[in-house]
């Protein structure tokens, strides 16, 4: 079996490929995919979503475990994931940004396929949109959800500069 999959961008603009798919491709092939066909850089992390009937998130896919619960894109084929038409995922690229993405099997078809291909393709995601967040941002933001908007001790405020403090783990060595 193949699918052919809209992935929809959920932004202002209507942004969207057709993607055909075997069943028997991971969702980390989905992945790649959908990064080659809206030219989204690999350096970001991303995942599938499953939402139930009642809106709540089902199960998480990522690119890797953050715990024992998580299930990786790598070892789901699209088969176990969305079986028929209608079937809708969540795809999130780049959690920082939360540049989001509805996928839905449009159609099952009967034909074989090697490859992931894309069958139609309109709009285009602006540059804006795609502009990678700092890191720094990124752990900055990380720790400050974490302990409150405290200055943490740090003059300049950008406790990352500090020569004691590699990674979030040497955050308790510096307390």
């Amino acid at each position: 079996m193949t699918y052919l999959i809209k992935v929809l961008w959920t932004g202002e603009d209507i942004i969207y490929r057709d993607l055909k798919a075997s069943e028997e491709h991971n969702l980390l092939d989905l992945h790649h995919a959908i990064l080659k066909a809206f030219d989204l850089n690999a350096d970001q992390m991303a995942g599938f979503t499953k939402i139930d009937e009642d809106l709540q998130i089902e199960v998480d896919y990522q690119l890797e475990a953050f715990d024992e619960n998580s299930s990786l894109m790598e070892e789901v084929q699209l088969k176990e994931v969305i079986k028929e038409e209608g079937d809708i995922l969540d795809y999130t690229y780049d959690f920082l940004n939360e540049i989001r993405f509805s996928i839905e099997v449009i159609e099952v078809l009967e034909d074989k396929v090697k490859e992931i291909s894309i069958e139609k393709a309109h709009g285009k995601l602006s540059k804006d949109l795609l502009e990678a967040a700092d890191p720094g941002d990124a752990q900055s933001i990380l720790i400050q959800a974490m302990l409150g908007d405290e200055n943490l001790e740090d003059p300049d405020g950008d406790l990352f500069d500090n020569e004691d403090f590699e990674s979030l783990d040497d955050l308790d060595d510096l307390y």
